[in-house]
């Protein structure tokens, strides 16, 4: 590659690593400024209702970011690889996903003292949209198509969190708040399918197992910063537990706005410290932002 070639890619690279950093950060801010909405338009107890039924959607999300990885890795190592092995793939992991939520609904219901099936049974309908909205994220990243990926990113906030305030400002209550969560994730799921070229499911090879396993130790992670609201929610009286999850918000943007700073920071550099952890640690035990920005830098070809 020459001079003049190699400056204008980098040039490019960069700026849709910003595109792709403002997109995630956006995400990241409607969904605190939901919480806050919620708890200035809900009871106490039924906030906590919400934050704890939030909680689960997060944790349950999870496989979405193994699928995204074992997609991205096979479309940047085989460009020629046919998508619609891999859109297979999605369904098949959004369908077991959305199977166990269904089955541990009840348990759901128990566990968080809910009024009625409904809250759960609409945390099913959001994460089988979300979980399939991994695999075009990682066709669109595995495809160094950043600038669309960024565009997918922000619609999907805009359809998730969008559709939750919506719910939230027409219904008042959890059930309305979820309830536009998963219409606006499925609306995401079909822009996100028009870009990826509308593909077609074909079962051919099976990475299920892949799947699993880049998703097993971030779901030990986020299951452990999620869990006390599922907690609270279950050992606390009601109001209470609306209480806790609100200070909640304080707690979680301390945790991970440290981890935001530092991957936004080192973004000029072509190999900076938090990549190289990456790479020895295959990204699996970092957090959500740290991930995605060291995935951006291996896609983008920016090599320790």
């Amino acid at each position: 590659m020459s001079v003049d070639t190699e400056v204008p890619a980098r040039t490019g690279n960069r700026v849709a690593a910003i595109l792709v950093s403002l997109a995630l950060a956006g995400n990241n801010a409607a969904s605190y400024v939901l919480s806050l909405a919620a708890a200035r338009i809900l009871a106490p107890g039924a906030f906590g209702e919400l934050s704890s039924l939030l909680a689960v959607l997060v944790v349950g999300v999870v496989p979405a970011m193994g699928l995204q990885t074992v997609v991205a890795l096979r479309v940047a190592r085989s460009p020629s690889l046919a998508r619609d092995s891999l859109f297979a793939l999605g369904l098949v992991t959004s369908a077991i996903v959305a199977t166990a939520a269904l089955t541990l609904s009840p348990l759901l219901v128990l566990l968080l003292h809910l009024g009625s099936l409904t809250p759960a049974l609409l945390v099913t309908a959001a994460l089988g949209p979300l979980t399939l909205l991994g695999v075009f994220h990682g066709l669109l990243q595995g495809s160094h198509r950043f600038a669309l990926l960024a565009g997918l990113i922000a619609l999907e906030g805009l359809g998730k969190v969008g559709g939750s305030v919506v719910g939230l400002v027409v219904a008042k209550s959890p059930t309305g708040a979820l309830a536009g969560a998963a219409i606006g994730s499925l609306a995401a799921v079909v822009a996100g399918w028009q870009v990826c070229g509308r593909p077609r499911p074909r079962w051919a090879d099976r990475h299920g197992g892949e799947v699993l396993h880049t998703a097993q130790a971030m779901l030990a992670l986020v299951l452990l910063v999620n869990l006390d609201l599922v907690l609270a929610r279950h050992t606390l009286p009601s109001a209470s537990a609306g209480e806790y999850a609100l200070g909640a918000i304080v707690t979680k943007i301390a945790y991970w706005l440290p981890q935001a700073w530092a991957c936004w920071s080192c973004r000029g550099s072509p190999c900076p410290p938090v990549v190289a952890v990456c790479c020895r640690w295959r990204w699996l035990c970092a957090p959500a932002w740290t991930r995605w920005c060291c995935w951006f830098r291996w896609c983008s070809a920016l090599r320790c």
